[in-house]
């Protein structure tokens, strides 16, 4: 089944749907590639509390149009899985939550 959702809807309705579930994500990367993503919000394992790099104090994920994951798939070192990546909104094609895919509309 196919749904879509508008693009200023995504963020509450990935925050909302998905309560630290798994879910999937296709978008467009700046070098204009096309990614799927295996990710889910709300994990804290790893996290060093330093903040990011070259970001202005005050800065927000929502002041730049991304969304914040946890990428299940990357492996950073052998026998290691997962890296903390951004999503960045404004190029999301799809959505798939809880086995439903939302294409994204603007």
């Amino acid at each position: 089944m196919v749904k879509t959702i508008k693009r200023g809807d995504v963020v509450t309705f990935i925050r909302d749907e998905t309560t630290g579930k798994i879910f999937a994500v296709r978008f467009r990367k700046k070098d204009g590639s096309i990614r799927d993503m295996v990710c889910r919000l709300g994990v804290k394992k790893g996290v060093k509390g330093v903040g990011r790099k070259g970001w202005v104090k005050g800065d927000t994920v929502a002041n730049y149009g991304l969304l914040g994951v946890y990428d299940m798939n990357k492996i950073e070192k052998v026998g290691e899985k997962g890296a903390f990546r951004m999503v960045n909104v404004e190029t999301l094609i799809n959505i798939k939550v809880n086995g439903v895919e939302y294409v994204v509309v603007d």
